[in-house]
């Protein structure tokens, strides 16, 4: 369910089928947005968690409404804002809570104010962890606009302090270095969890939702042991080092290779899986459950290494990010 979906049975039946479906694979995490249907995501949430004995893990995020308010983090805007969205999950308490937005007004008059709400939210006991929206550099092509936009993530990671950095993860993009650390590097040293959103092509014919899901046994793409995915072909053409297209099907193979390849990189990671219907959510999750063979986790460290260090920034992909503009 995305900000600008209106209201439909047929919609709301899929949804929450797709949602069910997830929980019955292994979802225990739930993540969703008080701008997801203007609220109707976290109302029909609040209304499913109650049919389970054991409770379900919740997310939220807040910074794109703005309201009457001049700025979606003015004033007391993130109390308020949380106090809707449990009241909207009838719930007590969020498992993330997550800043969906990184402009904090001019000259980010907002920042330490937010980021003391959050702190006190969490030690009050009404979210468990802080989240905050990882770097963003695959739409930008020079290495001073990349540099600018690291800095200014660190400069926000600082003041908030997140336990968690919600990402847009590309494997195909060009690769950053924080502080001298790739990504994965950075959050394990730091002791933060990494959630990773792939960009919706990589998981085709799933379209966008909220179900979030940590698979039990990190894996890659399956074929037979050690060999590539199917509709993968193994040759060297323009522009592929390892594996080319072969077919539709290829899409979906080489994004369930990333995925796996980089939680088996990433113990504290997770994926985030868009929702779809109930059949394209227990594919999407059976592929996550794959083995990862040492030979595909070697093919893959070629593949993706090749493949990032080539890659070119990707126009769609920049359109909704929140570092547009920071």
């Amino acid at each position: 369910m995305r900000d600008d979906d209106t209201a439909s049975p047929e919609g709301d039946r899929r949804f929450l089928n797709g949602v069910r479906r997830a929980v019955e694979k292994g979802v225990t995490l739930l993540d969703t947005a008080d701008s997801y249907g203007h609220g109707r995501a976290e109302q029909m949430l609040g209304k499913l968690q109650r049919e389970y004995v054991h409770p379900l893990h919740l997310a939220s995020k807040v910074g794109t409404l703005r309201g009457t308010a001049v700025h979606p983090y003015a004033g007391r805007r993130v109390h308020h804002q949380l106090q809707q969205t449990l009241d909207n999950l009838q719930v007590e308490r969020l498992a993330l809570y997550t800043l969906a937005a990184v402009d904090f007004g001019p000259a980010d008059r907002y920042l330490q104010p937010v980021s003391d709400q959050m702190s006190e939210l969490r030690r009050l006991g009404h979210i468990e962890a802080i989240g905050m929206r990882g770097p963003q550099i695959n739409c930008l092509r020079s290495p001073e606009a990349v540099t600018r936009r690291i800095e200014r993530f660190l400069y926000l990671f600082d003041h908030v302090q997140p336990d968690v950095l919600w990402i847009r993860f590309d494997p195909f993009a060009p690769a950053a270095l924080i502080d001298g650390e790739d990504l994965f590097s950075f959050a394990t040293q730091r002791g933060v969890s990494l959630l990773l959103a792939p960009p919706e092509r990589f998981l085709a014919g799933v379209p966008a939702g909220s179900a979030r899901y940590t698979p039990d046994t990190h894996g890659a793409v399956g074929g037979p042991s050690g060999s590539a995915p199917q509709g993968v072909s193994q040759k060297r053409t323009s522009g592929c080092p390892v594996w080319c297209d072969s077919r539709a099907q290829s899409r979906q193979a080489l994004s369930s290779l990333a995925l796996r390849y980089f939680l088996k990189k990433t113990p504290n990671g997770a994926v985030l899986i868009d929702m779809g219907s109930e059949q394209q959510i227990s594919e999407a999750l059976d592929r996550l459950r794959l083995p990862l063979t040492p030979l595909e986790f070697e093919m893959a460290e070629s593949l993706y290494a090749a493949l990032r260090a080539a890659g070119q920034p990707l126009a769609e992909d920049c359109v909704a990010s929140p570092w547009t503009q920071a």
